[in-house]
């Protein structure tokens, strides 16, 4: 009970430490007619809002003019991963509903080569190959050393779901990206 409190106080502490300061000073100056109903800590949303639809106010504008329709005449036609060894050879994920675990292993493996880290490691676009059933599996099993500060952490099946269930329950990218926070994944798969 302890751990769900300290973890709802903590996950509540970063959702307001998320608050840019930009809202706060421009929210400061925005006015609490009847229109400025929805408010934050007595800060009207509308206004600022009205605030960030002018171009004038938007940090994402450019201020040289049609930059990014120059940058767009500069990209060239076509893009291809594969043109840059960034890539991994298209794996088969039947016969289980493992999409997404590919989908993230292949982010993950396209990162690595990307970066010069597989090469750093000796591995190249047809010797790196991390494992999509270790995520898939690990997914779906909860964390089962005592001594780590995650203990019991994870998604919890029912007793009796076989192995094949849980590679074919599904999921998605964030729970790729949960279990490799965690410290627990990828694994590479080294050729016999």
């Amino acid at each position: 009970m302890i751990k769900r409190i300290l973890t709802v106080l903590v996950s509540l502490s970063m959702l307001f430490a998320m608050v840019p300061a930009a809202y706060a000073e421009s929210a400061g100056d925005a006015s609490n007619d009847a229109s400025n109903s929805v408010s934050y800590d007595g800060k009207a949303l509308s206004a600022l809002a009205a605030r960030l639809q002018d171009p004038e106010n938007d940090p994402f504008r450019s201020t040289e003019g049609d930059s990014a329709v120059k940058a767009a005449e500069d990209f060239p036609e076509s893009y291809d991963l594969r043109d840059y060894n960034c890539v991994t050879p298209v794996k088969f994920q039947n016969p289980f509903g493992t999409c997404w675990g590919f989908a993230a292993i292949a982010a993950a493996e396209s990162s690595l080569l990307g970066s010069g880290l597989a090469a750093k490691d000796g591995y190249d676009v047809n010797t790196l190959d991390l494992s999509e059933k270790h995520l898939v599996y690990f997914v779906s099993e909860a964390i089962n050393d005592p001594s780590s500060p995650q203990f019991g952490e994870g998604t919890h099946c029912d007793e009796g779901v076989t192995i094949a269930d849980k590679l074919n329950g599904g999921g998605f990218s964030f729970m790729a990206t949960s279990l490799f926070a965690s410290g627990t994944g990828p694994i590479i798969i080294i050729p016999v």
